[in-house]
């Protein structure tokens, strides 16, 4: 995946973690906002992104306009807060700090991509680690259930970097079939698990008890 190094953003609060984004995400989240608001008839967030990108294409060459456009939307993507709503949630996982090299939002292109798991460095070095953390840029739009999502994969991730857990990335069945049904009844208990600790914890997530019994079921 490639992330524009003008989008770093270096967490320092409760750990030194650094979380990327994807600026395919980030593109889109901004235009969606953009066009949710016209439909609402709110046009003074689009005048002012206009007002801050058409400048480029009078002050910038063609080959280096990609670039300013993409500050531009990081910077409304900062100034709409959902930097700070993703970094909030990623606070609340202390325990992810010296596990994992950093963080990665990425864009995911449909509901069954979303999800996250973990990135190594090219050296293959358990201390180069990243969460990547692949999200639909409509959940930008809804930011309750975003920060519970969030959370609910971070929280997958804390158990994949945690040893006492036994996580392996290995294949599962005798065949691609088989491996999908195994895949898919872990994936079932495995997010009872996350949910069941997190509503323990009184800390919102994606679903609740009864929800997670029938999908059990």
């Amino acid at each position: 995946m490639n992330v524009c190094p003008v989008l770093l953003l270096k967490i320092s609060v409760r750990n030194d973690m650094k979380l990327e984004y994807d600026p395919g995400l980030i593109e889109e989240v901004i235009f969606g906002e953009l066009k949710a608001r016209e439909a609402n008839g709110d046009f003074s967030f689009s005048q002012e992104y206009h007002s801050s990108a058409d400048p480029v294409y009078e002050n910038f060459p063609f080959d280096e306009r990609s670039v300013q456009f993409k500050k531009i939307e990081w910077e409304f993507f900062k100034k709409l807060d959902f930097s700070k709503v993703i970094k909030e949630i990623f606070d609340e996982f202390p325990e992810l700090e010296g596990r994992a090299a950093g963080g990665v939002i990425a864009r995911a292109v449909n509901p069954f991509d979303e999800g996250s798991y973990l990135s190594k460095g090219m050296n293959q070095d358990v201390g180069q680690r990243r969460i990547v953390v692949k999200l639909l840029s409509d959940r930008f739009r809804e930011i309750p259930y975003l920060k519970k999502l969030v959370r609910h994969e971070l929280m997958h991730a804390s158990d994949m970097l945690n040893e006492a857990y036994g996580y392996r990335d290995e294949r599962l069945g005798g065949n691609p079939m088989e491996e999908s049904i195994v895949k898919e009844r872990y994936s079932t208990f495995w997010d009872i698990f996350v949910d069941g600790r997190l509503i323990r914890a009184g800390r919102e997530t994606i679903s609740d008890k009864e929800s997670r019994y029938r999908e059990f079921d």
